[in-house]
């Protein structure tokens, strides 16, 4: 079948608020070191996770943008970490992409399986859908739980704004 994922700057669905939030605290996030981190173990703090393509340069753009932002983010009580969907034959050239523009030591390539929760997760959160466009940056709140999700081009101010609110 065709991917669910669209080439890069595909319409965005922009901003969504989740009026009930959606515990993740069990939901694993890929990490480059090899073991993955699960949601949970940031209890207490606000988490920005950004999931895109390795080779957009919008989903490098964004990580840039944020890690720029970085200090601002720990005053604030928000961790990040960023994802890249798997794409086959491309490990290697998205895990130079995620060294070089995701955040130190809180990255990693999602597995087909972890591509497939994901892809369930924004089903429950989105209902039934073709294509989500991409980057996505899924704001997680201090208890765990997914408040608010941003899909296609992201504003970084807003962003940031919305993740210090949200933690």
């Amino acid at each position: 079948g065709t991917s669910p994922w669209p080439p890069p700057r595909a319409a965005g669905v922009g901003r969504i608020v989740l009026d009930d939030r959606l515990p993740l605290g069990i939901f694993e996030l890929a990490s480059l070191a090899g073991t993955p981190r699960r949601v949970e173990t940031f209890a207490g703090r606000g988490l920005i996770v950004v999931v895109g393509r390795a080779a957009d340069p919008e989903t490098a753009a964004l990580c840039d943008a944020i890690a720029a932002r970085n200090a601002d983010l720990e005053r604030g009580g928000v961790a990040t970490w960023a994802l890249a969907l798997p794409e086959p034959g491309q490990e290697a050239a998205a895990r130079a992409v995620l060294e070089k523009h995701g955040p130190r030591g809180a990255s990693g390539i999602l597995d087909a399986r972890a591509a497939q929760a994901l892809e369930v997760l924004l089903v429950e959160v989105l209902g039934p859908f073709e294509r989500i466009p991409l980057p996505l940056a899924l704001l997680i709140d201090r208890g765990g739980s997914l408040a608010l999700l941003r899909a296609g081009p992201v504003e970084t101010e807003a962003l940031l704004a919305d993740a210090l609110a949200v933690a």
